[in-house]
């Protein structure tokens, strides 16, 4: 999956149209009729490609021209690293959560990809969950403004890992990779109530599949 990332930065035709139909979705739903200034992409439970849409979402806002940041929240289990290629040469998000970097420091030019920056974790410091308060995450989103139009959040699995809710209480927006065929209704329930405690509600739902054919795809929807 990570070929055309790093090669083309452009997706395949399939899920390119069904991401222009997100990004079109979100439009007007930011200030001044443009996009969320900060996207939270999270997901019930792994293995629902919440990872991907983070990705894919971030690099179709790019490829229209806005300045894209995509953050790997994700501490105990980062990926976004893997998926571009990309070496984390240190814990940029991190270093950020502690205010032991600036900005220009932390963050790497995603490889293929023009106006989209990447703030990428190291999975040796996984303690730094207990750094997601809301105070820290604010003042590093606000730094991230200076330097971008939107900022896409990887999250991990709200119901698996609660200590990392506070970065729903920061977000504009928050969808919901949701995989056919694997995502639990419990479980979705699970992460509604636990967002609804925060007066958070899912802007809508990111509905993943892989589909069986020549090539393996994924193929998406997004829903109200």
């Amino acid at each position: 999956a990570s070929r055309y990332l790093t090669h083309r930065g452009r997706l395949p035709a399939n899920v390119w149209e069904a991401y222009r139909t997100l990004r079109a979705s979100l439009t007007g739903a930011g200030p001044k009729g443009g996009f969320p200034r900060r996207i939270l992409v999270t997901s019930a439970i792994p293995g629902e490609a919440k990872t991907m849409t983070s990705v894919n979402l971030a690099i179709t806002l790019a490829l229209s021209g806005v300045k894209v940041i995509l953050i790997d929240a994700d501490l105990r289990r980062p990926m976004i690293a893997t998926v571009f290629g990309a070496a984390a040469r240190s814990n940029g998000f991190g270093l950020l959560l502690l205010g032991n970097a600036t900005p220009e420091l932390a963050l790497l030019d995603a490889p293929g990809t023009p106006n989209l920056q990447l703030l990428l974790s190291n999975p040796e410091h996984a303690h730094l969950v207990d750094l997601l308060q809301h105070e820290r995450l604010e003042a590093v989103l606000e730094q991230l403004g200076d330097y971008a139009d939107v900022v896409v959040i990887d999250s991990p699995p709200l119901t698996e890992v609660a200590d990392a809710l506070p970065l729903a209480d920061v977000a504009d927006t928050v969808l919901v990779a949701v995989r056919l065929g694997r995502s639990r209704r419990d479980k979705l329930d699970e992460l509604r109530r636990a967002l609804a405690q925060r007066g958070v509600s899912p802007a809508g739902f990111v509905v993943t599949t892989r589909k069986r054919a020549k090539k393996k795809t994924y193929g998406y929807s997004y829903q109200n």
